[in-house]
């Protein structure tokens, strides 16, 4: 099962913020979508990307998902750009499944600085799935 079309997340006020798929793109070795926040301004977009890839030998996987965003700046011209990001970089056969949810678990609570929230891992199944 992959992710939904529309991905919904709560921004530090709790507002909720939808995410859209607009693109996906499929390859042998490499995969990707994009979804975006439609309700934004063209010149201010917002975005959530996930892309996995298999090296060619089928030994390394890389799985990157980034959320992006661009803002107007005081002076109403000025254009910022941020990009938070997480990387999941793993040897297929030697790192498990396991081992890179209790990293993600630590990274999480190393981020939130408290280790009583609930971590459920099925994003993270997907992702480990290379599901965009």
């Amino acid at each position: 099962m992959s992710f939904t079309d529309r991905l919904t997340l709560h921004d530090a006020a709790a507002a909720t913020q939808d995410y859209d798929l607009v693109a996906q793109d499929m390859q042998k070795n490499s995969s990707s979508s994009v979804r975006r926040d439609g309700t934004r301004d063209l010149d201010k977009p917002m975005g959530i990307t996930i892309a996995h890839t298999l090296n060619k030998t089928g030994t390394k996987v890389d799985t990157v998902v980034y959320i992006e965003r661009t803002e107007v700046g005081s002076d109403t011209v000025t254009l910022g750009n941020g990009r938070v990001q997480m990387k999941i970089s793993y040897a297929v056969g030697v790192i498990t499944a396991d081992h890179i949810k209790e990293m993600i678990k630590e990274l999480v609570e190393f981020i939130v600085s408290n280790n009583t929230f609930t971590f459920t891992t099925t994003n993270v199944d997907k992702l480990l799935n290379r599901e965009g």
